[in-house]
């Protein structure tokens, strides 16, 4: 949310205009690069501060004198340099984008994870590195079947999100779930998890943002309206 990504970006700011490299910050964040814009503010002094922060355009952001920045980040490695930008290595170690104990996932799209937890047995959080958005959901879907492709494009129209109330901000942008096998096990068909020996139960599940279903129904309508009208052009020039 913006309100969310202003604060993050004022506790960037508290820490950078107190001349402290915030490690911490980018290793909690997952910022790997720094970019810094040499050119517009290279002798920019505002209120006599080497740097500030500029609120007045929608979400802040930080501002000032470029050398400070350079001088702040002397430390790391450069990765790219030109008249115009600097581009800073953090030298942080980068944590995976979607995170729980004993599980893998794949990246899709910008708004798709598929999880995947071969065992569950207790209450467990999932971790979901993206800026913090109320229409990210966790889906399940059943464990053996294949889905079709509308249903893979527009499942969020009709499938209830699962640990919708759970949904918290984690570390301050990021998403989480705590994920309960017990009420899957009572209130879901075994087609959505798979029973092992030791009574925990195995998932899969897409980490979904809403907006995202929105966008795809548009594109199918679309390429339905544009095959509709390339085959309405054929036909009525076929029959004149």
């Amino acid at each position: 949310s913006d309100s969310q990504n202003s604060k993050i970006i004022e506790n960037l700011y508290t820490e950078i205009c107190s001349n402290k490299t915030p490690i911490e910050t980018f290793e909690k964040l997952n910022i790997k690069y720094i970019i810094i814009d040499k050119f517009p503010n290279t002798y920019l002094i505002h209120d006599n501060k080497e740097c500030y922060i500029e609120k007045n355009y929608g979400t802040p952001y930080i501002w000032g004198n470029s050398l400070y920045f350079k001088d702040l980040f002397s430390g790391n490695k450069i990765v790219f340099e030109n008249n115009r930008f600097i581009i800073y290595d953090t030298e942080i170690k980068l944590n995976p984008k979607v995170e729980s104990i004993n599980s893998t996932y794949e990246y899709k799209n910008p708004g798709l994870y598929k999880l995947y937890i071969p065992s569950i047995k207790s209450k467990t959080e999932i971790i979901l590195r993206e800026s913090y958005h109320e229409g990210w959901n966790l889906y399940l879907r059943k464990v053996s079947s294949s889905e079709n492709f509308v249903n893979k494009l527009l499942h969020s129209l009709w499938d209830k999100p699962i640990s919708d109330e759970t949904h918290e901000i984690f570390q301050g942008y990021g998403n989480s779930w705590i994920l309960d096998p017990e009420y899957i096990k009572k209130n879901y068909s075994e087609e959505y998890y798979l029973l092992n020996e030791d009574e925990s139960i195995t998932l899969k599940l897409d980490i979904y943002v809403e907006p995202q279903t929105y966008f795809n129904l548009g594109l199918i309508i679309s390429s339905i309206l544009m095959i509709t009208l390339i085959y309405l052009i054929f036909y009525l020039k076929d029959n004149k």
